[in-house]
C-alpha cells in the first residue's frame, strides 16, 4: 500500500482516506500546521501601540499649548 507523507508533521502513514482524515483531525497535526503558518508572520507586527497610562511629556504639552491660540484649543475640544 502507498504511504502518505505529511510535510507539516514530518510523518509517514498509510495513504487511505480514513488514515488521512484521522491524521488531519489530530491535535499534533493541527499544532504543527499552525506553527508552519505562524512561521510566515512578521515577528514584530504591531501597527497600533498599546495604550499607555503615563501622562504626556510636560515639555510636549507646554510647547504645543504655547503655539496654539485659545480659539484653536477650544475648536479641538468641541470637535474632538
Amino acid at each position: 500500500m502507498k504511504k502518505y507523507y505529511c510535510e507539516y508533521c514530518d510523518k509517514q502513514f498509510q495513504d487511505t482516506p480514513l488514515d488521512r482524515k484521522r491524521h488531519s483531525a489530530g491535535i499534533q497535526h493541527k499544532q504543527a500546521k499552525a506553527r508552519w503558518y505562524d512561521s510566515f508572520k512578521p515577528e514584530h507586527h504591531n501597527p497600533i501601540p498599546p495604550p499607555s497610562n503615563q501622562p504626556f511629556c510636560i515639555h510636549f504639552v507646554n510647547t504645543v499649548l504655547s503655539i496654539l491660540t485659545p480659539i484653536h484649543i477650544i475648536y479641538h475640544f468641541l470637535v474632538l
